[in-house]
């Protein structure tokens, strides 16, 4: 009963409509991706590798009889970097470099510290990969350019235990996109 109703109602329906006025369905035109992903995967990427690179990177041979003083690197932001600190924003500007120095410098824990540009910082990058036997590390090499690579202060603390002070203190600064413990 409702399915005759409804057969004679679209009947109706199909006879009143103007066929001529009825246009076909288009595809949808494809729209360019944007490259978020781009802008996520090699920062990230990077950091990845700096990270492994850190880890990995045996110690000086006569710091095996006395021990090496500990260390850390306090990675400053890129422009559109993917650590959450740095979202949004640009580069670390001059000022907030300036107030890093600051800092590690009122710091009783730290021995010396020494600032690293992103030229610095991909030759330095780049010969530790050279100088790895890891053909995957190699492979990453070509993938990286000298602006991926940031700037970083190179921090020496006195002591073990002042390690996670620093830490804490340099990692909250503005500018400061990762703190990372190691040489």
């Amino acid at each position: 009963m409702i399915d005759q109703r409804l057969r004679e109602a679209l009947s109706e329906a199909a006879q009143t409509a103007r066929l001529h006025s009825i246009q076909p369905l288009r595809t949808p035109s494809k729209r360019p991706r944007p490259r978020v992903f781009l802008l996520v995967a090699v920062p990230t990427a990077i950091a990845i590798g700096v990270l492994v690179l850190v880890r990995l990177t045996p110690p000086p041979m006569e710091a095996a009889t006395s021990g090496p003083p500990p260390r850390l690197s306090a990675f400053l932001c890129l422009k559109n970097d993917a650590f959450p600190r740095c979202k949004g924003r640009r580069e670390a500007t001059i000022d907030e470099r300036r107030r890093i120095e600051q800092v590690l410098r009122s710091l009783p824990q730290v021995a010396s510290f020494k600032f690293e540009d992103q030229g610095e910082a991909y030759r330095n990058f780049r010969a530790k990969i050279v100088a790895s036997a890891d053909p995957q590390e190699r492979e990453f090499l070509a993938s990286v350019r000298p602006e991926e690579v940031p700037a970083s202060f190179r921090v020496k603390v006195k002591s073990a235990a002042g390690l996670a002070a620093v830490a804490r203190a340099v990692e909250g600064l503005p500018g400061v996109a990762n703190v990372v413990s190691g040489p």
